[in-house]
């Protein structure tokens, strides 16, 4: 294929190609969406044509365009679409939004808190009717995925008594008293009313799913694979695809209903028309799924072992000898994946647990004994719980993993104290696979929201490969580091490990002529920055097909636009200039407010930071503190001044979090509780307050402003009214005069 008279090119950087040498070039060509040309500047700029449209890298990283092998893109595209939603890490914080809901919510009105995962809170429990019984008037039920909660006049409302039968599989929780405690363990069908995520019009959900997809471009993804469609969302992306909205390459996987009798599901896959591969480049079938068990984060994953003491807590399980479920019988899922095989699919399965991984690999053995299973690249989805012989069964198999980095981090600290650390030794082995020549796909199972690093689970690509370089969860602990894997292994999981797992590795995954031109520009070098920094990275600018589906502001300045012929403006002929197909939306001038960059990593002298937030910073548990010590002596921080904005027992446990362990290291600032300033005696008791917190360790006051999350309604106008204090307001003088006394 000829690069001449290209349509872009991008020079002057590290092109990071990973062909078969993971070669580094210096420029790349792309022309009719392909990539044409790759190697050093001289070559490929004599590639350049009148209308080539040319970008100066400055020195700048590409990558392939990156692959998410797991999202589900319809329910986190609606998940947001309407209002942003709150971080929910805390019971608190879940009481939070309930209460809130609960302002503008009609009474007897469900409210449904979003998908959240138990390990994931601080308290790392599931919350119980009691948690959610902050409202009296509403249902309130809590999607915690494979297992719900319900709060008292919820399962009023449903009918849900100490006397309810469980349903198959199931379990209506009982507290020690017998009586319901709000926790419904594949339960969630006994709930009546519960309303449905809503779908709105088409074109509103077109809306947000185009929304989405571009902020996975955003991220440097160029193609997603959405793991659970039916065959009516395969038309919705068709007519999405029609209209030209899709921004990103899509591969769908058919997640069939299992919950029927064996005989219906196979008539459906003889007579559905869709098969693995049928598609085109942006749009295609990849596999069919079944969901064989549930949850590691609910305890519903089916386990070689019972999930002990600590899944009591976590989970809410009374029985001590639980160890999860299977959803399908081997016998029938044996049945229904013959019939998905004999019609051309790739076959996967939802499996967490290690005994549903195990059940998934006899199917797949029994499967390989009547035809070989390896041509039609099947995979394990997720196996988060493996072990050596398994895998061992996996490589003679041909079967490869879809595997989620993110879980490692964030689900690692709750998930080591229910089975033990020794239980983890095969808690996505990365390293075991790949020595052992599995293929491995890096998929985040994004399910909800829209912030990158925030959402449940993170779609940001480059938090995916740190994990899976680093295993570092959220508490600093590393676990088990021989399951490391380098950074170009990672990179790997994102790019052609994961195009071959859905045989498009010709088409994608490496910066090679012929390959689609879907490129990722990145703010550093992903190969020799610190490793550290590699969660930090940040696209500048994502290309699919040669074309730039996002730029971050000040990129696009550096592309020279061709010059177009000769135009009649107002009448007059004048000579095109740059400007004349510059698309406004690639206009982004840069700052003439240039200085050189002085890049210090540790400060020369002792130095104080005086303005820290521990809310903003994720810092919660000891081991965080720990972290944050050893990240100040990394830049030469003698103190931190911590802002709690606490008063009451919050201040104190974060005074204690700080203090008794590193009272030189830290100096604690309460904060200024205004909620009740109208109530009498408000001065006096503010007063007593920060007398009492001082005594804590308290040195300071700070943040006293609300920024604007004070607004309320009036109810004179039903406009919203700022509830700003002055600071000189006469109510706060006992508080001022106290501050002075305790200097």
């Amino acid at each position: 294929m000829s690069a001449a008279d290209a349509d872009l090119i991008l020079h002057n950087g590290r092109i990071v190609t990973v062909d078969g040498a993971f070669s580094v070039r210096q420029a790349v060509a792309v022309k009719a969406g392909r990539i044409t040309a790759v190697g050093s500047d001289v070559d490929v700029l004599k590639e350049r044509g009148a209308a080539t449209r040319v970008i100066d890298l400055k020195g700048k990283t590409v990558l392939p365009g990156l692959i998410d092998s797991h999202v589900h893109i319809t329910g986190s595209a609606l998940s947001e679409a309407k209002a942003k939603l709150p971080v929910f890490d805390s019971i608190r914080t879940i009481q939070a939004y309930i209460r809130e809901k609960a302002k503008t919510t009609p009474t007897g009105s469900w409210i449904v808190v979003p998908r959240t995962l138990p390990p994931r809170l601080k308290e790392m429990r599931m919350p119980t009717k009691a948690d959610l019984d902050v409202t009296k008037v509403h249902p309130v039920a809590f999607d915690g995925s494979y297992v719900w909660s319900a709060n008292s006049l919820a399962l009023k409302m449903s009918g849900i008594t100490k006397d309810t039968p469980n349903p198959p599989a199931g379990q209506v929780v009982k507290g020690p008293d017998g009586e319901p405690n709000g926790i419904l363990r594949n339960a969630a069908q006994l709930l009546k009313g519960v309303p449905a995520l809503e779908q709105g019009q088409e074109a509103e959900k077109a809306e947000a799913v185009e929304k989405l997809l571009r902020l996975y471009a955003a991220a440097g993804l160029t193609s997603v694979a959405d793991r659970a469609v039916e065959p009516q969302d395969v038309k919705f992306f068709e007519r999405m695809k029609a209209q030209g909205k899709l921004p990103v390459r899509i591969v769908l996987t058919w997640r069939v209903n299992s919950n029927r009798p064996v005989e219906e599901i196979v008539r459906e896959i003889k007579e559905t028309p869709l098969t693995t591969n049928q598609g085109d480049e942006w749009l295609k079938m990849g596999s069919f799924k079944v969901t064989l068990d549930g949850g590691q984060s609910v305890g519903t994953a089916y386990q070689r072992v019972p999930y002990g003491p600590f899944g009591k807590q976590l989970y809410g399980q009374t029985d001590p000898d639980a160890r999860g479920m299977l959803f399908v019988s081997p016998e029938k899922l044996l049945d229904i994946f013959r019939a998905a095989r004999d019609k051309g699919w790739q076959l996967t399965s939802h499996v967490q647990g290690g005994g549903a991984i195990d059940t998934l690999v006899s199917t797949f053995e029994k499967l390989n004994a009547e035809k070989p299973l390896a041509p039609t690249r099947s995979h394990v989805m997720h196996g988060s719980y493996m072990s050596l012989e398994t895998i061992l069964k996996m490589k003679k198999l041909g079967v490869t993993v879809d595997a989620q980095a993110a879980w490692l981090h964030l689900d690692g600290p709750a998930l080591s104290r229910v089975f033990g650390t020794d239980k983890m030794r095969y808690f996505f082995p990365l390293r075991t696979f790949i020595d052992n020549g599995i293929n491995v796909a890096g998929g985040s199972d994004h399910m909800l929201g829209y912030d990158k690093n925030l959402a449940v689970n993170p779609y940001n690509p480059f938090l995916n490969m740190w994990m899976a370089v680093t295993r570092r969860t959220t508490e600093g602990v590393v676990l088990y580091p021989e399951e490391a894997i380098t950074r170009q292994e990672a990179l790997k999981m994102h790019t052609v490990w994961a195009a071959w797992q859905e045989f498009s590795e010709t088409q994608k995954g490496s910066i090679e002529t012929g390959k689609l031109g879907d490129l990722v520009v990145i703010d550093r070098d992903f190969l020799t920055c610190p490793v550290e920094e590699i969660r930090a990275i940040e696209p500048l600018m994502t290309i699919v097909g040669g074309n730039v589906v996002y730029s971050a502001a000040g990129m696009a300045a550096g592309m020279a636009a061709a010059p177009a012929p000769q135009a009649v403006k107002f009448g007059i002929p004048v000579k095109a200039g740059p400007m004349d197909s510059l698309l406004v939306k690639d206009y982004a001038p840069a700052s003439s407010l240039v200085v050189k960059e002085t890049r210090l990593r540790k400060a020369q002298v002792p130095v104080i930071d005086a303005h820290s937030h521990t809310s903003m910073s994720g810092i919660r548990t000891a081991a965080d503190v720990d972290a944050w010590v050893k990240t100040m002596d990394e830049a030469g921080i003698e103190t931190s001044v911590v802002f709690t904005e606490a008063s009451g027992a919050e201040f104190d446990r974060q005074a204690d979090l700080y203090l008794k362990k590193y009272p030189k290291r830290f100096q604690v600032w309460c904060g200024l509780d205004t909620k009740d300033i109208e109530a009498p005696g408000y001065p006096e008791r503010a007063a007593k307050e920060l007398e009492r917190c001082y005594q804590k360790g308290a040195r300071g006051v700070g943040e006293i402003t609300d920024k604007g999350w004070g607004l309320q309604s009036n109810e004179q106008n039903a406009l919203p009214r700022a509830n700003r204090l002055r600071l000189d307001d006469a109510r706060l003088d006992p508080f001022w005069k106290k501050c002075a006394e305790l200097k």
